[in-house]
C-alpha cells in the first residue's frame, strides 16, 4: 500500500476536509510529493554532513578547519563558473518540454551536460594553475596550495553533478535523488573523515572528490532511467541546436551566481588576512549552522521550481498562490529551527572544542541570515521558472555590493562577527529588492501570455497518475 492511500485510510475526520482538498489539487500533490522524496533522501545525508563538520574540526583543529573552510569557499567560487547555470537550465528546461517536447528535454539535457564537462575542465585547470598564487598572495597562506590542486577535482565533477541533478529534479525524480544524496551523504561521511583523520586538510579534499565521483556516476544513471520512463531520448544527437538556451538562461542565471559568490570568497579571504584561520574556522561554523536552517525548507520547496516551470504563463494567480506559499513555508520552518539553535547557541558550540566557545553573537546573526537567505530563494526560484534570469542581476547587485561594502567596514574591527553582520546586512538589501521585481515579472510574464493566447493553447498539467510517480 503505497503513502497516499494509507494517509487517505488513517486520517483523523476533523482533517478529513482539507485531505480532500488536497487530494483533488493535482499541483498540492505533486508539489508534497517532491517534497517529502527530497526530504527523506536530505534528512539522512545533511545530518551525516553536520556530524562530519563536528567531527572533522576537532581532527583538523581549529587552524585546520579554518583552512578546509577556505578551501571549500574557493571551490564555490570557481563553482559558479563551472556550472555556469546549467543546473538551473536542465530543471526548468526538463520540466517544461519533458511531455511536450521530449525530443527538445533529451537535447537540453545534452547541451547541459556537454557544456558542464567544458566548462568544469576549464574552472579546474584555471584553479590548477593559480592554486600556488592564490595560497600565497591572497591568503597568505603557502601551506593551502597543494589541497587547492586537489580541489580543482571537485570543482569539475561538481559542474557536472549541478547539470545531472538539475535534470533529475526536472523530471520530478525526487525519490531517485533521495536515494542517491543518502548513498553519497555516506560516500563522503566515510572518506572525508578517513582522510582527515590520516592525512589532515589535504586527504579531507580527497574524501570530498571520491565521493563526488560517485555521486556523478549515480546520478548519470538515474538519468538514462528517467529518460526511458518519459520517452525522452539521452543522447548526443543535435544538442548543438539548443545553444541559444545559453544566452537566453544560462547566461544570466551564472551571472547572478557571479555576482555573489566570488563575493563571498572575497570577504572570506579578507577575515583570514586580518584575522586568521581561527577567525575564519568561527565563520565557518555560523556556515554550516545557517546551511542546516535553510536546508530543510529548501528541501522541501525542492520540487517548486519544475512546478512553477510547468504551469501556463497565463495563469498568473496560480504562480502567485505557489510563490506565497513557498515564502511561508521558507519564513515558518527556517524560524522554527533557527530559534531553538539561537537560544542554546553556547551549548551548541562546544560540541566544536572549547577553542570555538564564545561565538554565540556570530552564530545567531548567522541564524537570522538564513532566515532571509531562505525567504530570498523562493523568489530567485519563482524568477528562474518563469525564464527572467536576466532579474536576478538587479538583486544580486545590490547583494553584492552591500555585502562587500559592509565587510570592509565591519570586519576589521570585528572580525568573524562582523562579516556575519555584513551577510546579514546584504541579506536585507537582497530581499527588498528581489520582491517588487519578481511580483513585477510576474504581471509581465502573465499579460504577455494573455496577449499572446491566440498562438495556441497552452500544455495542461498532467495530474498525478500521468505523471506515473509512485509513493510506495
Amino acid at each position: 500500500m503505497n503513502l497516499l492511500a494509507l494517509a487517505d485510510r488513517y486520517c483523523p475526520a476533523a482533517l478529513r476536509p482539507y485531505w480532500e482538498r488536497f487530494r483533488k489539487s493535482a499541483l498540492a500533490v505533486r508539489l508534497a510529493r517532491g517534497a517529502f522524496w527530497s526530504l527523506a533522501g536530505a534528512a539522512a545525508a545533511r545530518g551525516l554532513a553536520f556530524l562530519l563538520g563536528i567531527l572533522t574540526a576537532r581532527l583538523l583543529g581549529k587552524e585546520g578547519f579554518g583552512e578546509l573552510g577556505i578551501i571549500q569557499s574557493t571551490v564555490g567560487m570557481f563553482a559558479v563558473f563551472a556550472g555556469f547555470g546549467l543546473g538551473l537550465t536542465a530543471n526548468k528546461h526538463t520540466a517544461e518540454f519533458r511531455r511536450s517536447d521530449p525530443e527538445r528535454a533529451g537535447r537540453i539535457i545534452a547541451l547541459s551536460g556537454v557544456m558542464s564537462w567544458g566548462a568544469g575542465i576549464l574552472a579546474a585547470a584555471a584553479l590548477l594553475i593559480f592554486a600556488p598564487w592564490l595560497a600565497e598572495r591572497t591568503l597568505g597562506a603557502p601551506q593551502v596550495a597543494a589541497p587547492l590542486r586537489v580541489a580543482a577535482l571537485l570543482i569539475h565533477l561538481g559542474a557536472v553533478d549541478g547539470a545531472q541533478i538539475g535534470a533529475l529534479a526536472g523530471f520530478e525524480a525526487f525519490r531517485r535523488i533521495a536515494g542517491i544524496n543518502l548513498v553519497v551523504g555516506l560516500v563522503t561521511f566515510s572518506c572525508v573523515l578517513a582522510g582527515a583523520w590520516l592525512f589532515g586538510v589535504l586527504g579531507a579534499v580527497w574524501g570530498y572528490a571520491i565521493a563526488a565521483a560517485v555521486g556523478c556516476c549515480l546520478n548519470r544513471w538515474a538519468i538514462l532511467r528517467e529518460g526511458r520512463r518519459y520517452g525522452v531520448p539521452i543522447g548526443f544527437a543535435g544538442w548543438h541546436r539548443e545553444l541559444s538556451v545559453l544566452w537566453r538562461f544560462s547566461l544570466p542565471s551564472a551571472a547572478a551566481g557571479i555576482l555573489v559568490m566570488p563575493i563571498h570568497w572575497l570577504v572570506q579571504s579578507l577575515l583570514v588576512r586580518q584575522h586568521g584561520f581561527a577567525a575564519q574556522a568561527e565563520f565557518v561554523v555560523g556556515l554550516q549552522w545557517n546551511a542546516l536552517a535553510t536546508s530543510l525548507p529548501m528541501v522541501l520547496l525542492g520540487a517548486l521550481l519544475p512546478v512553477l516551470s510547468s504551469i501556463p504563463p497565463d495563469q498568473e494567480a496560480r504562480r502567485r498562490r505557489v510563490l506565497w506559499l513557498g515564502v511561508a513555508l521558507a519564513a515558518g520552518i527556517t524560524t522554527v529551527i533557527a530559534l531553538p539553535i539561537g537560544l542554546c547557541a553556547s551549548w551548541v558550540l562546544k560540541a566544536y572544542g572549547r577553542d570555538f566557545a564564545g561565538g554565540d553573537l556570530l552564530l545567531r546573526l548567522m541564524l537570522l541570515a538564513a532566515v532571509l537567505d531562505a525567504v530570498g530563494r523562493v523568489f530567485w526560484q519563482t524568477l528562474s521558472a518563469i525564464g527572467c534570469a536576466w532579474r536576478r542581476l538587479l538583486a544580486n547587485g545590490a547583494l553584492a555590493v552591500m555585502e562587500i561594502a559592509a565587510a570592509w567596514w565591519l570586519i576589521p574591527a570585528h572580525g568573524a562577527v562582523g562579516l556575519a553582520g555584513a551577510l546579514l546586512l546584504a541579506r536585507v538589501t537582497h530581499l527588498l529588492i528581489q520582491v517588487p521585481v519578481t511580483l513585477q515579472a510576474l504581471r509581465s510574464a502573465g499579460a504577455r501570455a494573455r496577449s499572446a493566447s491566440h498562438s495556441g493553447p497552452s500544455v495542461p498539467i498532467p495530474s498525478p497518475q500521468e505523471e506515473g510517480q509512485s509513493w510506495n
